[in-house]
């Protein structure tokens, strides 16, 4: 069981998923969500957090990284608490063994004017995948934030591509696995 200390901002997001997807399992959400598969999206660190959820929660069947970083190192250094938990937790944190071990349909998309998340870093990420599972999106003239701004001021070319990628990965990840048991998609009344 890996450490996670509680001050720990990437032990604590990640435990926060994983509770999530355990609450969804089990039905103890409000409203009477549950379901038994999980679609994972993320941008920059977000990305990160996501492909390593994807490629340790069986649930998981198609995952989208935005912009990911490909190594949580990057953040470590100007943070010591984040340099404790990744030292505390090598395996965890280890995000090309986590890509190289993925199990379901993976997108990585990159900006190509990104200088936060790099479109080196997406590209590396991509290498590192399974090929039969995952494809690599290269959106051109856009940096980090896709085109948006802050405050956001409604959306974009760029932001829409993005949206349609995801929607189009999780309504074919989702039908594909729920025809495999005999499910409709989306979530299941509890």
């Amino acid at each position: 069981m890996p450490v996670m200390p509680p001050a720990c901002p990437l032990s604590r997001e990640y435990g926060a998923i994983n509770d999530l997807f355990d609450a969804l399992a089990e039905g103890s959400l409000p409203f009477d969500l549950k379901s038994q598969q999980f679609g994972v999206f993320g941008h920059a660190k977000g990305a990160s957090l996501a492909l390593l959820l994807s490629a340790k929660t069986p649930a998981v069947c198609g995952a989208v990284a935005i912009s990911p970083l490909c190594t949580f190192n990057r953040l470590a250094d100007s943070d010591s608490s984040i340099q404790d938990d990744i030292g505390a937790n090598k395996e965890l944190f280890d995000l090309e063994l986590a890509v190289r071990s993925q199990r379901c349909e993976v997108v990585v998309i990159g900006a190509e004017e990104d200088h936060i998340a790099p479109i080196d870093e997406a590209e590396c990420v991509f290498h590192w995948a399974p090929k039969g599972l995952s494809s690599l999106v290269l959106l051109e003239k856009t940096g980090h934030s896709l085109g948006s701004q802050h405050p956001f001021d409604g959306s974009n070319k760029e932001l829409d591509r993005v949206l349609k990628i995801c929607a189009e990965l999780f309504d074919r990840v989702f039908a594909r696995s729920a025809g495999d048991r005999g499910l409709s998609t989306g979530f299941q009344e509890a």
